[in-house]
């Protein structure tokens, strides 16, 4: 999964409009890495290639950078990302309850 598409599944889950994002790509990626981490600390055999992977994942840069993630693994980090930016926005009750949701799939899945 690329970046980029990444972000699609991100803005789709938590409705961010296609026209006036409330969300930059910028703060996404910040996200992203973030959850690229999460992941890396608690599950390094998402990153297994074709052989133990010991060095932490390289930086995302560019919307083409493919996630360095198993396929397995894209979902957590879509909860991830969704509910970071969700939580960001506390001042919504809504936004809030959503986040924590988005975070508890995020949990769920790294068990």
């Amino acid at each position: 999964m690329k970046q980029s598409e990444l972000f699609t599944e991100v803005r789709d889950a938590i409705k961010d409009a296609v026209g006036a994002k409330r969300w930059s790509d910028s703060k996404l990626r910040r996200y992203a890495q973030r959850g690229i981490d999460a992941i890396w600390d608690r599950h390094p055999e998402a990153f297994m290639e074709d052989e133990i992977v010991t060095d932490r994942p390289v930086e995302l840069t560019s919307s083409d950078t493919e996630l360095p993630t198993s396929r397995s693994f894209n979902g957590a980090l879509v909860n991830y990302v969704a509910a970071h930016c969700l939580m960001e926005d506390s001042e919504d009750a809504n936004n809030m309850a959503k986040g924590n949701a988005f975070l508890q799939l995020f949990t769920s899945e790294m068990r």
